[in-house]
């Protein structure tokens, strides 16, 4: 065969080749939490195999043999691994609201969470019939996350950058600091909308940085940072110790595990044994004040109108009531 069309012959196989339809994986079915990583890979993924990723949400593909992405809210989407433009596999996935006990350190010692932030709603309307406008909404413009968290109640939340559908809560660590986080929907957008509603409540930006929230009111510091869809806030002694305090906090959350204070077994042994309310508060031994042997407790709080439902259970280790430490009173005497 002469050299040049041994030359066309080998490209128009190259070409052949190179066009040959692919034949696509089987479609998947996949779950995941709004704001938690999901993996995805396709039978060629280990032979180096190149695909663009499209998530079905509008943004950027990713280029790649796998590809980790979070989908930033509930719904079902068809992740798209396409090769030289053709379809190598389709993924459906199945977006659920992360669970707010999935966002709060299993060793937590304390937490009063509500499992949707809409539910914040009908908790404010019976604090406000019970004790009074002026003195809850005092409360409540005296603590900065609850501030934030009233965002959803005064506006759209999804223009806030919340999410309704997933919870809040506050929680205490062992070192005896509190720390509240929400759901969000955009994180970018949710840490605009609480540095705009904390500037609007006396605080001012003391530094910037992307994902990072500073603020500084009266010489007391406050921090914020996102991680898997939930805004955390806290405060610090100083402005000044804010980056230690972002740093730290960044590494306890990353070392959340995935079904976070969810997977306590005392938890879970008394959420068990109390009523679905739109509040739940439960607390540890060391919560316990003077109550020796207490291991826990938890209570379900349920609103509706002018009425409140409140069933909690104790857990401890013997009797929780020593009737030996009660007052002694003399014998009655007989008339």
């Amino acid at each position: 065969m002469p050299a040049l069309p041994r030359l066309v012959f080998a490209a128009l196989v190259a070409i052949t080749f190179s066009c040959a339809a692919i034949r696509p994986d089987p479609p998947r079915e996949l779950q995941a939490y709004a704001g938690t990583p999901v993996s995805f890979e396709t039978a060629e993924s280990g032979r180096g195999a190149e695909y663009d990723w499209m998530f079905g949400d509008g943004q950027t593909p990713i280029r790649g043999p796998r590809a980790t992405y979070s989908f930033a809210r509930s719904g079902r989407y068809e992740v798209r691994a396409l090769r030289g433009g053709q379809l190598a596999a389709t993924f459906h996935v199945s977006v659920v609201p992360r669970p707010v006990l999935h966002a709060i350190p299993r060793d937590a010692r304390a937490a009063l969470y509500l499992s949707r932030t809409k539910d914040l709603r009908t908790a404010l309307e019976f604090a406000r019939r019970a004790i009074g406008p002026l003195v809850s909404d005092d409360l409540f413009d005296r603590e900065p996350f609850l501030r934030i968290a009233l965002s959803a109640e005064e506006g759209a939340a999804a223009e806030l950058g919340l999410d309704e559908d997933e919870g809040l809560a506050m929680f205490r660590l062992g070192t005896g600091e509190w720390i509240g986080t929400v759901g969000t929907a955009d994180d970018a957008k949710a840490l605009a909308a609480a540095r705009q509603r904390l500037e609007d409540n006396g605080f001012r930006t003391s530094a910037s940085a992307e994902g990072v929230l500073v603020m500084e009111r009266g010489g007391v510091g406050l921090v914020g940072v996102v991680d898997r869809g939930y805004l955390y806030l806290a405060t610090v002694d100083t402005p000044e110790s804010a980056g230690g305090r972002v740093a730290g906090m960044r590494e306890r959350l990353r070392a959340i595990p995935d079904d976070g204070l969810a997977g306590d077994s005392l938890l879970k042994e008394l959420r068990g044994q109390i009523a679905e309310g739109q509040a739940t508060v439960f607390w540890r031994d060391d919560m316990a004040g003077a109550n020796e042997g207490v291991r826990g407790g938890a209570a379900s709080l349920r609103f509706q109108g002018d009425e409140m439902d409140l069933d909690g259970r104790l857990r401890g280790d013997g009797p929780l009531w020593d009737a030996s430490r009660s007052p002694q009173r003399p014998p009655l005497e007989r008339g």
